[in-house]
């Protein structure tokens, strides 16, 4: 379209809408002055910017399209990449926008075929369907003339079909969502850079590299290498089916295989329940030297959303503590009655025949659900052989108590829990006079809680005292519960009560302690450790690895005691360096775990991986996915519109983990590729 004026003129092109949030009206300075004396400039008009193409023009008295070139007579082509990149709004700093002489000369001569070659140069042919096809449908959006480029490119898979190219050629269309952008991304990810970028100097004056809006910024390659790390996580079965005697493992894998989930959650919440049945001063020494002795401790915490049946698997290790319990109160009240009767009669002699007072009972304590860091002292101080477990179904409730009966929210109770987790003193001095003074202590702590809870609890994880490390994490997946079946069951419950349980209360403290191989296998697990938290550069993250080393030897002291007391055994005071090593081994995938979710909690690289790793784990196997569903799925505090729901999903597709429908628009959808992930330990 052009008014008349020479050197003058206006070009319609179409822009993808991957583009449309992204760009903005942008004019650049040419240095070169009119006829007039003005200034001149090339200007990219978006939303905002008006243009007239038809009508009266007060020098040349009509707008007219050029010969050939309305659009009655030719198909509006799609913006060039320059352009766009020119358009983007997010530049990085200190890069002019106007144009040097040479740089202008060389995009004037810079075709979308030129791009298009360049990107295909540096992409590697590939055996893999999906990203062949979707090089050919990029090429054949730019030129129907590419094919024997693509048919050349293919030549260099090991699966290459001289007929294969020509006949998908055929059935190509345009504007089906997959172009010359897409083609960019995919030579990105291979490692392409602008061909004009030759110095350094003439860098600072060149455009920068081409950027889609889900980018801005952000190394792509970065994102792929990170979001394929965290997938790996998620899909790492957890070394546990021998870390526990086949007495407790084939119940347990047969109580996983009726809740639909892995082995590891089970023992998971058992492995903390056990803990705090071993006595005070039971430990395993691992430095004598050093005093080095880490206590049957274990914090555990139960991640899943609602209806992921994290309630029914903590009743089922739970229940039988609960019958200790109930029995530990019908004693307790009996002797409770029985000291009343006899306090009753010693008041009753004379001063001389009275003797010593009856001494007042107390309740055995099993386990605690709501109480007070002094509450839970007063419970120790009754009981200063015995450990005590917190148990608490919805782990939020504890997690935002800290301090909760105290003026204006002010106290000590978190730093009184850090220094639990290690089974030191708490003292405490009242106001009314009265303290306590428990010498050692071990209180075992176990619950559940959903993702965006402990998300909202763990804030920004910059806090440095350690207390997130001190758990181990285990998520449990969202799975469909098998309907109740006839299938004979293994009578777990009573293997707890009477078995397990018991014979773990029953065992006197002991120091245990590692054989030879077992002391050079902790060496080794030591320099590990050591090693990960120098180089591990994020403090959060760092702060894992000192805690998770001790917990390997909790883990492995507490499974000792286990494997012997479930088979009517004592236990050996020297601990196998096997089990050692499957502890150690446990552990490891612990640290995966926790790694999942501080990513969740925004402790990556990228902003976008870690939300890009659990839409893929959630909607794996789950059909074709619709822009409204991504929006349902999304954080209610953060819901994309259908446009930048459509942006993800082309992001995830275009990161190679799901293929399209080849629309555009709102009948665009997508599918995650079924690559056979984790199947967990539910099977015998």
């Amino acid at each position: 379209m052009t008014s008349g004026r020479e050197g003058r003129y206006q070009a319609i092109y179409k822009v993808s809408e991957n583009f449309w949030e992204a760009i903005k009206t942008t004019q650049i300075k040419t240095a070169i002055q009119g006829d007039d004396g003005k200034p001149e400039q090339l200007e990219f008009r978006w939303n905002g910017g008006q243009s007239v193409v038809v009508g009266y023009h007060p020098d040349t008295t009509a707008y007219q399209w050029l010969s050939g070139k309305s659009p009655a007579e030719c198909e509006i082509a799609e913006a060039p990449m320059w352009m766009i990149e020119q358009m983007l709004k997010s530049k990085l700093p200190h890069h002019p926008t106007q144009l040097k002489s040479k740089t202008s000369s060389i995009l004037k001569t810079w075709t979308e075929k030129d791009w298009a070659l360049s990107y295909l140069n540096a992409i590697p042919p590939t055996e893999d369907y999906d990203t062949w096809i979707k090089v050919g449908m990029a090429l054949h959006s730019v030129s129907q003339d590419l094919l024997t480029e693509w048919d050349d490119w293919s030549r260099g898979a090991s699966n290459y079909d001289e007929n294969a190219c020509a006949k998908h050629w055929k059935s190509f269309k345009s504007g089906k969502g997959v172009g010359l952008g897409t083609l960019g991304l995919l030579a990105k990810q291979n490692g392409w850079q602008p061909p004009f970028s030759t110095s350094r100097s003439e860098g600072k004056d060149l455009p920068q590299s081409l950027s889609l809006r889900h980018e801005e910024s952000e190394d792509i390659e970065e994102l792929a290498q990170e979001v394929q790390n965290l997938l790996e996580l998620t899909e790492k079965a957890a070394p546990v089916q021998s870390l526990l005697s086949s007495s407790l493992t084939i119940p347990l894998t047969c109580l996983a295989q009726r809740f639909n989930v892995p082995l590891e959650t089970f023992i998971g919440v058992l492995l903390p329940v056990a803990a705090s049945l071993l006595r005070v001063n039971t430990c395993i020494e691992i430095d004598a030297a050093t005093n080095f002795r880490p206590p049957p401790i274990l914090w555990m915490g139960l991640v899943g959303e609602t209806g992921a049946t994290k309630s029914p698997i903590f009743s089922s290790i739970l229940n039988p503590l609960e019958e200790f319990q109930a029995d530990a109160e019908e004693i307790y009240q009996r002797d409770l009655a029985q000291y009343k009767q006899e306090l009753a009669k010693w008041q009753k002699l004379s001063k001389d025949d009275k003797g010593d007072m009856p001494t007042e009972p107390f309740p055995r304590e099993y386990y605690l659900q709501d109480a007070t860091m002094e509450a839970i002292a007063d419970c120790l101080n009754k009981q200063p052989n015995r450990g005590v477990i917190l148990a608490i179904d919805e782990l939020a409730g504890f997690l935002g108590g800290f301090n909760k009966y105290r003026p204006q929210g002010r106290g000590n109770d978190r730093q009184i829990w850090l220094s639990a987790y290690d089974g030191k003193s708490i003292k405490i001095n009242r106001k009314s006079g009265s303290r306590m003074s428990i010498p050692r202590t071990s209180i075992s702590v176990v619950g559940t809680i959903q993702p965006c809870v402990l998300q909202k609890h763990m804030g920004d994880l910059k806090e440095d005292d350690g207390f997130w490390s001190r758990y181990m994490w285990i998520q449990l997946p969202l799975t469909e519960m098998p309907p109740p079946g006839e299938e004979p069951t293994h009578n777990f419950l009573a293997l707890l009560h009477n078995h397990l349980y018991k014979n773990l209360e029953n065992l006197l403290p002991k120091t245990y302690k590692l054989d030879q191989r077992g002391q050079q296998v902790w060496k080794e697990w030591h320099s590990w450790c050591e090693k990960q938290k120098v180089n591990e550069p994020n403090s959060a993250l760092r702060a894992i690895y000192p805690k998770a080393k001790e917990r390997a030897a909790r883990i492995a002291l507490t499974a000792h005691c286990m494997n012997a007391v479930v088979e009517d055994r004592i236990p050996e005071t020297i601990i196998d360096s096997e089990l050692l090593e499957l502890a150690i081994a446990f552990t490891k995938w612990l640290i995966d775990q926790a790694r999942l979710i501080y990513a969740d909690s925004g402790i990556t690289i990228h902003p976008d991986s870690s939300k890009i790793t659990r839409f893929i784990e959630r909607f794996k196997g789950k059909g074709w996915i619709t822009a409204r569903r991504v929006t349902q799925w999304s954080s209610s505090n953060n819901k994309p519109s259908a446009v930048e729901a459509r942006a993800f999903m082309k992001q995830v597709v275009d990161l190679g983990y799901a293929v399209d429908n080849q629309h555009s628009g709102k009948t665009y959808q997508i599918k995650i590729k079924d690559n056979s992930g984790n199947t967990g330990n539910n099977v015998s």
